[in-house]
């Protein structure tokens, strides 16, 4: 089914096309729980410490911005989204194509609803998750283009959370597409991924995890002739080390945060 119909039996559900309350948000990740039996993140990657779930993630963002309500109307989709990844980090192919397609739908769903159009990176991540079954992309290890695209997209929803503060949702969504996909990701994809992770550890004053991440990206960058991932390695340095010297050195990716986010 092309997640661009959306399917009715999604539409039916509750609160899916508010966008407004926490509560639509949780009804869509309990149906999502439903659709695999994933594992917790666990690190494929050594430098790339394992985030919390998703919902953590986001219930300790909107504490530390002092929310109230949503951050925004995408909130439901951010985390239907990253809720998909997090399910997809330590189970086999075959249980990710089955669960894949039905997330997608879901997703579609909640981006829809929210006002995204076509082309935004939240309806681009959906149709890569519902690619994933293809046989042909399914045998390329580390060079397929279905999930560079996936990658690629979800890049671009991490730094719509980073812009409006959800920091450690940012980092949990992409933790969680490195480790459930690196396999299949090009080295030149999974330095660009790193850098962005320590951007997202920076802004939560996480300067070991960040320097970790970026002297990962790198190292990577310089292996693979990658002169964007070198370029955003070397950029994200020369913020942190302007950020030394107003904040504390941390040893959890909760110190003293920026409010807002910033994206160099």
């Amino acid at each position: 089914m092309s997640i661009l119909r959306l399917p009715k039996r999604v539409e039916a559900l509750g609160g899916c096309r508010s966008g407004r309350h926490y509560q639509s948000s949780f009804v869509l990740i309990r149906l999502l729980l439903t659709l695999g039996s994933g594992m917790r993140n666990r690190s494929l990657n050594s430098a790339v410490p394992p985030s919390t779930s998703p919902a953590e993630a986001y219930a300790r963002d909107l504490e530390r911005l002092r929310r109230t309500g949503p951050l925004g109307p995408t909130d439901d989709a951010w985390l239907m989204l990253a809720h998909t990844l997090n399910r997809c980090v330590g189970i086999s192919d075959e249980v990710v194509e089955q669960m894949a397609p039905a997330a997608a739908d879901l997703i579609a769903v909640a981006a829809v609803a929210s006002g995204l159009a076509g082309e935004s990176g939240m309806l681009r991540a959906a149709r890569a998750l519902s690619r994933l079954d293809n046989a042909e992309s399914r045998a390329l290890r580390g060079d397929d283009p279905v999930v560079a695209e996936l990658a690629k997209a979800t890049q671009a929803v991490a730094e719509e959370m980073e812009l409006a503060g959800a920091f450690e949702l940012a980092y949990a969504t992409l933790s969680s597409v490195l480790h459930a996909f690196s396999a299949r990701m090009a080295p030149r994809a999974q330095g660009n991924v790193l850098a962005q992770l320590g951007r997202a550890a920076r802004q939560l004053a996480a300067t070991d995890v960040a320097r970790e991440m970026y002297e990962e990206a790198l190292t990577i960058g310089h292996q693979c002739d990658a002169a964007d991932v070198v370029a955003r390695a070397q950029l994200g340095f020369g913020v942190l080390g302007l950020t030394l010297g107003n904040y504390r050195c941390p040893g959890a990716l909760s110190a003293r945060p920026a409010q807002r986010g910033t994206c160099e």
